[in-house]
């Protein structure tokens, strides 16, 4: 697993369980220390892991250029995309409670969709899975509508009053309504809000301390400043991340909204490596794990 101090983090899901291994692979601390050396990141925390044990754990470079605040393996990091698996976990444990099925219409729990049409003018009939899987066709949404909305459910007509991008399953386009939407899913199945319930479902159970769509006190004091390469300059500046993520009375968005360190966020991987079960405790059937596992496209 690779964090990198980028304005979106880049994961290498070599997974990993804890602190206070040394650095182990001289070639993984030479590739990122050339990168920074290029300005290509300003630091990264870097850990690989077998199923069994920490091979390699450490972190680089500065967690914040103007402060030259130095990386540590538990600095909080954005991480973005990473969210869409804890989503995917999510969903999939109601399944195994028999709370909802992938292969529902997702107008079975958010009703609205049932009247939502394809480009073609026809009943879109979209489903859970195809909301996963990227294939629904459903509109993005204005952005400037969703970013003054402060609960996923507010987010649904946004979603809802776009135009679908192509008919559903026709193709594969990478739709971030879509994994929101099952976010929301989420919601009504459990009714729980999704932070509340991923925090007690998966986050508290695993130990994953610093994982949170709100960093507040410790955990935002370690949060990395996020930068870029200019390509013109060839230096790195900073990036302010959209207020959309990480600020209370915005949506705890299922697409990217989540902030977390390397060790936790390897907690969440060892628990998948280990057939949806860790210490003990199992969060999903071995058959949700093989369909979260199988290729659908």
């Amino acid at each position: 697993m690779l964090l990198t101090h980028k304005l979106c983090p880049t994961l290498l899901l070599l997974p990993m369980i804890a602190y206070g291994a040394a650095p182990t692979l001289p070639g993984v601390t030479a590739a990122m220390q050339s990168d920074i050396a290029a300005n290509d990141r300003s630091g990264s925390v870097n850990v690989v892991v077998t199923k069994d044990k920490v091979v390699h754990l450490e972190a680089v470079g500065l967690a914040d250029l103007a402060a030259k605040t130095p990386m540590r393996p538990d600095s909080v990091f954005w991480i973005a995309s990473m969210t869409k698996p804890v989503t995917a976990v999510a969903i999939l444990m109601l399944q195994d409670e028999g709370k909802l099925n992938v292969a529902d219409p997702i107008a079975k729990h958010i009703p609205a969709f049932a009247d939502l049409k394809t480009p073609s003018g026809q009943p879109a009939n979209l489903t859970i899975a195809q909301a996963l899987t990227h294939t629904s066709g459903l509109g993005e949404g204005d952005g400037a509508a969703l970013r003054r909305g402060h609960t996923l459910g507010e987010l649904i007509p946004i979603y809802l009053a776009a135009p679908m991008q192509y008919e559903p399953g026709a193709k594969w386009q990478y739709t971030q309504s879509g994994i929101n939407v099952a976010a929301r899913i989420v919601e009504v199945a459990s009714g729980q809000s999704f932070d509340a319930f991923v925090q007690a479902r998966i986050f508290d159970p695993l130990g994953m301390k610093d994982t949170t769509f709100y960093p507040e006190g410790d955990t935002a004091k370690r949060r990395v400043v996020g930068d870029k390469k200019n390509e013109a300059t060839g230096e790195p500046e900073a990036v302010t991340l959209s207020g959309s993520f990480g600020v209370r009375g915005h949506p705890p968005l299922g697409n990217g909204g989540l902030f977390s360190t390397g060790p936790d966020y390897a907690r969440f991987c060892q628990m998948l490596l280990n057939g949806g079960k860790l210490n003990g405790k199992r969060y999903l059937s071995p058959e949700a794990l093989k369909l979260m596992m199988t290729v659908q496209t």
